[in-house]
């Protein structure tokens, strides 16, 4: 399998806000550890976007509209314009879906994380 086609599957998902549930796709192989560093190291740089550049690459579709009710592009500008907890909530719900399944059901929407303290710079 090329990595190519295994970039362009895409995964379903779906996450609340208020009594709305967003249906969204997103790209489970585009979840890479140059990825993960990339935005550990954007994070550690204080980047307030850190959040809507880690996202961009990896979101395929979503069901969010204007008020018009067409469908919004998923560009860097739109996901600026999105509030944060929504953001936080498309990369909790991705990063559960990189669990096994059996982990799946018992992490809810929470993100799994390992000691903040000990990073990949081998601090601890």
């Amino acid at each position: 399998m090329r990595l190519s086609q295994m970039q362009e599957t895409v995964a379903e998902a779906t996450v609340k806000w208020g009594e709305h549930t967003i249906a969204f796709g997103y790209h489970p192989a585009k979840v890479t550890p140059a990825s993960l560093d990339a935005m550990l190291d954007q994070a550690e740089d204080e980047d307030v976007n850190v959040l809507s550049d880690a996202l961009l690459p990896l979101l395929a579709s979503w069901e969010i509209t204007d008020d018009e009710d067409v469908p919004l592009p998923i560009t860097a500008d739109t996901l600026r314009t999105l509030p944060f907890a929504l953001l936080a909530s498309f990369m909790a719900s991705i990063q559960e879906g990189m669990l096994p399944p059996d982990e799946r059901a018992s992490a809810g929407t929470s993100p799994r994380r390992g000691p903040s303290d000990k990073r990949r710079r081998g601090t601890g």
